[in-house]
């Protein structure tokens, strides 16, 4: 073998041994940056369950007070009513305000379609109540357990969400839910007082 064979060799050989650590750092740093990746937009995905299911919090809260509007209410009842329509609406609109800030789109997952169809559920069988003033007492028992079992989801969200302002979306919130509930506490006070 000729000397500008051997050489020619060596050369190739160096730089195949100098190519190959570069192939092998840039395939990890890929590897990496896609592990990062699928971290965050798992951190998103559970975040976008977070917002549907308040979401859906937000809508069967609508959804009874329409159906106790239906109803011929005392005064305060109906004011309830009203209040907890506002509040849930604004509430709704204020997530899907986050979750376009966030570039997600809320996540319907198993857990949020099995709340709603609970939901779902306990709002039929309180529609069927009769007459109005059953209706009444049976609307504000399901707004205290349900204003119970929403404080309970949202404490564990503010635990588990990882954005910084959903964290405190969800802690003003939590707050609206616990006024909420407080009310509801008071006027079920109110009716057995009157009794």
């Amino acid at each position: 073998m000729s000397f500008l064979k051997i050489r020619s060799l060596l050369l190739s050989i160096l730089v195949l041994f100098a190519i190959i650590p570069g192939l092998t750092f840039a395939a990890d740093a890929a590897k990496s940056t896609d592990k990062k990746a699928m971290a965050a937009e798992t951190k998103n995905k559970h975040d976008a369950e977070i917002i549907a299911f308040v979401m859906a919090i937000d809508d069967h809260e609508i959804n009874a007070a329409d159906e106790a509007m239906k109803h011929n209410l005392s005064a305060p009842v109906s004011d309830y009513a009203k209040m907890l329509k506002d509040h849930h609406e604004q509430n709704k609109s204020d997530m899907q305000k986050m979750a376009d800030s966030m570039s997600v789109t809320p996540n319907e997952s198993k857990m949020v379609m099995d709340f709603k169809a609970t939901g779902d559920k306990k709002l039929a069988k309180l529609a069927a109540t009769t007459p109005d003033d059953k209706f009444e007492h049976a609307y504000v028992d399901a707004m205290i357990n349900g204003h119970k079992e929403a404080l309970g989801k949202v404490d564990s969200f503010i635990k588990q969400a990882n954005n910084a302002d959903l964290k405190k979306s969800l802690t003003d919130f939590r707050k609206t839910v616990k006024d909420h509930l407080d009310q509801a506490e008071k006027l079920k006070k109110d009716m057995k007082a009157k009794k």
